[in-house]
């Protein structure tokens, strides 16, 4: 999954990066947080689900 959205980069890497993404309840991504901080990441998401 990670391959697929585009958080790591082989399929050997070591980890994935640390990116939220906002999925509609048709499973459609309508946002994606690429440059997540834990300090706002909670305040960030329910802004955008208010929206």
């Amino acid at each position: 999954m990670g391959l697929a959205l585009g958080a790591c980069d082989a399929p050997d890497a070591g980890w994935a990066a640390r990116i939220s993404y906002v999925i509609d309840e048709k499973g459609i991504v309508v946002a994606s947080l690429a440059d997540v901080d834990p300090t706002t990441h909670t305040d960030d998401v329910l802004k955008l689900l208010a929206d």
